[in-house]
Order: structure tokens, then sequence, then C-alpha cells
């Protein structure tokens, strides 16, 4: 029952850690709006510094979904 409370909650709830917003949302978004993933000049170095791999996971659930769920 734990599990799968755990579950609902995290399908339901919007993404509204930190660090989520500070540059894993933000650089997804940036690539989503550009059409691109190549490199653009942040005002958060983090955001060009750290691997992608969780940011294209992110890009591509949010392209197929048209949201951020």
């Amino acid at each position: 029952m734990i599990c799968l409370a755990t579950l609902f909650a995290a399908i339901l709830s919007l993404p509204n850690h930190w660090d989520s917003m500070v540059y894993n949302m933000s650089r997804a978004v940036h690539w989503l709006q550009n059409r691109c993933i190549d490199h653009y000049p942040p005002h958060i170095p983090r955001q060009v510094e750290m691997n992608p791999l969780a940011e294209f996971a992110s890009l591509n659930f949010q392209d197929l979904s048209s949201g951020d769920r």
C-alpha cells in the first residue's frame, strides 16, 4: 500500500524540488524551446557542466506529454 500511495503521489505531483527548478527543468525547457540540444550561455553554469542524462529523459517525457507532469 505504501508503494502504491507513493507512486500515486509521484505521478500526480508537479516537480517542486529546488534542484529541479534551478537547472534540470530549465535546461530541458530551453532545449524544447530552441528545438535543439546545442550548448547555450546560461546564467547558472551548472546547466551546462552537469551530465545531461536525466535532462534527456525529462526532455523526451515533456515533448511526448506536452507538459512537465
